[in-house]
């Protein structure tokens, strides 16, 4: 009798293993009868709390289920969000929100100014792990960096439940700040969330069901490394999405031309987290069910170098880690010509971009030169740690490890799956680090590149280079930024805090049977819910 029990447990066990398994879904996501779209990425999220999070993999889908106060449409005009509309003061240093009467959370609570303040109240504290503080940090009692000593910003006044204002420190030419702080972080509920303490927000519970939302779509499962599930919000305040069910695809790209041609991917996000394999761009051209759209892309791929590590500390050493790597080689080899070749953080299709900048040419007789000026120990192995997922990106980490190996340095590649390559650059376990970036038009990077940013993951610290981030964000007309960000750029150029690497095209698909689901650069998603499909 037991003998026999013990054998229908295992069956049993089996088959609860076997539901488990077919319930994370496998390569291609079931989903109920009804209006559903899959959307294909390379690389799994990092994390679904958009406050904390560090790359589009996981803001991707945390952008559905919380909003923001504006959003860029596809034209680049701001457009309003949870704000319905804004009054700016004659001098550009107040700016008074008004929250859309309509807006609330899935639990039926309104969203409101709390909301607000206290979202920007938790980006301020000294303990919350955050990448948001450069969205929030011109307002009246932050730092540079958007950090308080307490965890309150006094520039944040509450008018009422729907209406709040916020004093900036300098004046702000309001298309800037907008897209800065408007769409730069996402509102977050108070009365859930407000107890939570500080050191544990990043990583609490919530972040992993979000069980309480305001988006357009709410959130309803995460099979590890394989798909997020979302379900449409029927309350919406801008109204019931069409679509019932949106679905983040994890897809490989060697198998993403194959998923679209058999229309099990509808849409691939394209700029860095899935565009098409450029090796397949013309077969995904001709086919019947496939949009195919190519554009100047506003994000780039870089290297971040460890500030900490003392291998890096000349600049003769990091000029000569640029001029060490034949980078028109991979524009030309790896995207086709598809892409352009960059020094500092902004592409061609900037308006502050210093068009009299030419980049740094492959050159290894002075890379190696530089390289031994600077002290650099040719005998000690140097590390490459690399993201899986983008394909050109890793074998752009080839071309890399075999200029520098020509130049007599000993290098090794590592790669790693992206949530684990965030954590290690988050407690600083790498040397060299290979990553993208997907930027806004506003032209301030101190959310990268001034001491201390959230993004600052090679601890990069130069006061004159965040003076001239300071100044830059705080003068209120383009040709008084515009003079700031040339200088800037030279400087960006001359002693490099990361060897910056090429922008490519961004190759994305959209299935012929959505509507109103035309990409642009990096506005992904703006208008979900308003797609429909055929």
């Amino acid at each position: 009798m037991a003998r026999t029990f013990r054998g229908a447990s295992a069956i049993i066990g089996l088959l609860i293993a076997l539901t488990l398994i077919v319930g994370q879904g496998g390569p291609a996501p079931a989903a109920p009868a009804g209006k559903q779209v899959t959307v294909a990425m390379w690389s799994a999220p990092d994390s679904f709390n958009p406050i904390a999070s560090t790359s589009w993999y996981g803001i991707l889908p945390a952008n559905l289920a919380f909003d923001t106060l504006v959003k860029l449409d596809d034209k680049y005009q701001i457009r309003p969000r949870l704000a319905e509309k804004w009054e700016i003061s004659s001098d550009a240093t107040t700016y008074t929100f008004t929250i859309n009467g309509k807006a609330k959370w899935t639990d039926g609570r309104p969203v409101t100014s709390q909301d607000v303040q206290f979202t920007i109240n938790t980006i301020s504290h000294p303990q919350v792990t955050t990448s948001r503080g450069g969205t929030i940090n011109d307002i009246v009692g932050t730092d540079d960096n958007g950090k308080t000593q307490t965890g309150t910003v006094d520039g944040v006044q509450i008018v009422s439940d729907r209406v709040f204002r916020i004093r900036l420190k300098a004046p702000y030419e309001a298309s800037g700040f907008l897209e800065k702080f408007g769409t730069g972080f996402w509102v977050v509920p108070r009365h859930v969330l407000q107890n939570v303490r500080p050191a544990d927000f990043a990583r609490h519970e919530f972040w992993t069901r979000l069980p309480v939302s305001s988006g357009s779509f709410k959130f309803v499962r995460y099979a590890t490394d394989q798909f997020v599930e979302m379900e449409r919000n029927p309350d919406f305040f801008l109204g019931a999405p069409k679509l019932d069910r949106i679905f983040f695809r994890i897809v490989q790209p060697s198998v993403m031309v194959a998923a679209l041609e058999r229309g099990e991917i509808d849409y691939t996000t394209g700029s860095g987290t899935g565009d098409i394999p450029l090796a397949d761009w013309e077969r995904v051209r001709q086919m019947s069910n496939i949009t195919a759209y190519s554009f100047v892309n506003r994000g780039y791929q870089y290297i971040i170098i460890n500030h900490e590590n003392p291998r890096f500390k000349d600049r003769r050493v990091r000029q000569g880690l640029l001029a060490g790597i034949n980078r028109k080689l991979i524009v030309d080899r790896l995207l086709r010509g598809e892409g352009e070749v960059l020094d500092v953080p902004y592409t061609s299709i900037f308006p502050y971009r210093d068009k009299t900048l030419r980049p740094v040419d492959f050159n290894a007789e002075r890379a190696r030169a530089l390289l031994r000026e600077g002290g650099w120990d040719f005998n000690t192995p140097l590390v490459l740690s690399v993201p899986t997922g983008n394909l050109v990106r890793e074998q752009s980490a080839e071309i890399v490890q075999q200029n520098y190996q020509a130049l007599g340095m000993q290098v090794r590649l590592e790669k790693f799956d992206f949530p684990t390559l965030i954590a290690n650059l988050r407690e600083q376990r790498f040397a060299l680090s290979f990553l993208g970036w997907s930027g806004n038009f506003e032209p301030d990077v101190s959310s990268q590149y001034r001491t201390g940013g959230g993004f600052n993951f090679g601890k990069h610290s130069n006061p004159r280079m965040d003076s001239l981030l300071d100044r830059g964000r705080r003068r209120p007309n383009f040709d008084g930024r515009k003079e700031i960000y040339d200088e800037f750029q030279r400087m960006f150029q001359s002693d490099p805090p990361v060897i910056m690497l090429y922008s490519p095209m961004a190759l994305t698909a959209v299935n012929k049977r959505l509507i109103n689901a035309a990409p642009t650069a990096n506005i992904h998603l703006w208008n979900i819910h308003e797609w429909d499909t055929r």
